[in-house]
């Protein structure tokens, strides 16, 4: 076994440096030209492309659009007990939900950690009703976020210089929608949305019961 995890860490691609620092300037404004990110870091434009089409093209590097989160909508930080054998399954539904942000895992593999959004104000539908319906949950508790010092999007990869990091680093507003709110408007909220979905139930979770209304 030891020896099996040994092949795998090798078999795992490494990041040199330049493709760190390329996405280090992605992390700065993503939605950076490769000439302008050529440029500050001292590359080729034709290499800033091409290695920027190879870390997304593998899924190596994502570029997502994080909308601002409304001041109406709270979160729960919860510590989910699983039981020994359930936690892919559960893992994979509660990923899948797009009230869930974040997820980590214990390294004892029994415990789930996970951050849940929140309408303030109301009982949860998927910590008072879900999570303790489900025979793979063993315990759940949850607390309420009072404050939040950063977010994991908050992150950067120290490979850069200051100066490289100001240079590449829009100033503040340039990027957000004109007017007075930074808020998305109708068309914004098109592109953003994935396509329609049902939140997926956590695995064992009783149906509704008959003739109950389902969500669309």
């Amino acid at each position: 076994m030891p020896q099996k995890t040994s092949e795998s860490v090798r078999d795992t691609p490494l990041l040199d440096l330049r493709d760190q620092r390329l996405i280090a300037a992605l992390q700065c404004d993503g939605r950076l030209s490769a000439e302008r990110a050529a440029e500050v870091l001292g590359e080729n434009p034709r290499t800033v492309h091409r290695r920027w089409r190879a870390l997304t093209g593998d899924g190596t590097v994502k570029v997502v659009a994080v909308p601002v989160r409304p001041d109406s909508v709270g979160a729960l930080f919860l510590r989910i007990k699983v039981l020994k054998g359930k936690l892919d399954a559960l893992t994979a539904a509660l990923a899948a939900r797009p009230d869930i942000p974040f997820i980590d895992l214990s390294a004892s593999g029994d415990e789930i950690t996970a951050v849940s959004l929140t309408e303030l104000g109301s009982r949860d539908h998927l910590v008072f009703r879900q999570l303790p319906a489900t025979p793979a949950v063993a315990s759940v508790s949850a607390a309420t976020v009072l404050h939040v010092f950063a977010e994991a999007s908050d992150w950067r990869h120290d490979v850069l210089t200051p100066e490289e990091r100001a240079a590449l680093t829009p100033p503040p507003g340039e990027s957000e929608p004109a007017g007075d709110s930074p808020a998305p408007d109708p068309v914004d909220r098109d592109i953003l949305a994935p396509p329609p979905r049902r939140s997926p139930p956590v695995p064992g979770t009783p149906p509704p019961p008959s003739g109950a209304a389902s969500p669309a």
